[in-house]
């Protein structure tokens, strides 16, 4: 045999090994990283196709960063969206998963907060992103924190229940808050309703509480004697607002009265007007009106009327406005 045949023999031989090759190597596809690596691909994961051609010799992962997390609490849905950059082969996909349950690829996750509170609590998203090449970033995680219940306000005491001088009002009460603290006010308003004194920025734990709220009208001057009503609102970090019952207090404390005998420069033409009510009181009234011939006007609060119309029937004299 020539030597021409030999070699061409040979060169026939080399080449169908070299196609054989190549034809395992298509058949196997990319290798993945070792799982010894730091982009070593979760075992679970889902079967990602790659969308473009991979970079020759790349074996860096993406980077991927979330956005939409917060650290606050919230009590309406989180929308955590993800953007990866690889710049050597591309990204493929990025996958995630929410508080260990299945991965799923998308660029987005919507973490809800259902009314029923269902959702309440601190979810962990992970995610990860793997490039064309098939490397995988180590699995990374934020937290969503949902809260969708308002504060639990439970009332303790409000001491002194009588205020005989100008002196704060202790009340004691507890707060239910899974979150930590809350911001509260409270509003304090007279017998009519009208608003006496506000205080708004004050921040308390969750637990036993206390505040001071001093028995004087936003202008400094001390309540006047009667009823008042104090309540207080409360709101936690993801914005949820309870309103307490209002607590009443009394304040009886000994104000300085004065006595006018004389107004000069109005004659005989003097007005007089009562306020508030009482039967038994206003007949004592009366009764010095008709031995001077005098009149006068009375405003006595609707709720003495319908607690005692038949009283108030007889009081002829002179005009008498329920309010």
């Amino acid at each position: 045999m020539s030597r021409r045949p030999l070699i061409l023999l040979v060169a026939v031989g080399i080449g169908l090994i070299c196609a054989l090759g190549a034809v395992a190597v298509a058949t196997r596809g990319p290798e993945r990283s070792s799982p010894d690596s730091a982009s070593a691909l979760p075992p679970d994961m889902p079967v990602i196709t790659p969308v473009a051609a991979p970079s020759p010799g790349d074996v860096a992962p993406p980077v991927t960063e979330a956005d939409g997390a917060g650290t606050r609490w919230r009590n309406r849905a989180a929308v955590v969206r993800f953007a990866a950059v690889d710049d050597a082969s591309g990204v493929a996909a990025t996958v995630w998963r929410v508080d260990s349950g299945q991965w799923r690829i998308g660029d987005k996750v919507v973490v809800k907060a259902p009314k029923d509170h269902s959702n309440d609590g601190e979810h962990v998203v992970e995610f990860y992103s793997v490039d064309n090449a098939l490397n995988a970033e180590a699995p990374r995680s934020v937290t969503v924190r949902i809260d969708t219940r308002p504060p639990r306000f439970t009332w303790k005491s409000v001491s002194p229940a009588v205020v005989r001088g100008v002196e704060p009002v202790q009340c004691r009460f507890t707060i239910g808050e899974p979150t930590g603290f809350v911001k509260l006010s409270y509003t304090i308003t007279d017998q009519y309703g009208h608003v006496a004194a506000r205080k708004h920025g004050l921040k308390r734990h969750a637990g036993p509480c206390s505040v001071k709220a001093p028995s004087r009208y936003k202008s400094g001057k001390g309540l006047t004697p009667g009823v008042y009503r104090i309540e207080f609102t409360l709101r936690d970090e993801a914005g949820n607002v309870t309103v307490s019952v209002p607590r009443s207090f009394r304040d009886q404390r000994v104000v300085k009265g004065a006595v006018w005998r004389r107004v000069d420069g109005v004659g005989r033409l003097v007005a007089l007007t009562f306020d508030d009510g009482g039967s038994a009181p206003w007949r004592s009234i009366l009764n010095t009106f008709r031995s001077y011939r005098m009149h006068g006007t009375f405003f006595p609060l609707g709720s003495y009327v319908a607690a005692d119309p038949v009283s108030y029937t007889h009081l002829t004299l002179p005009t008498i406005y329920p309010v």
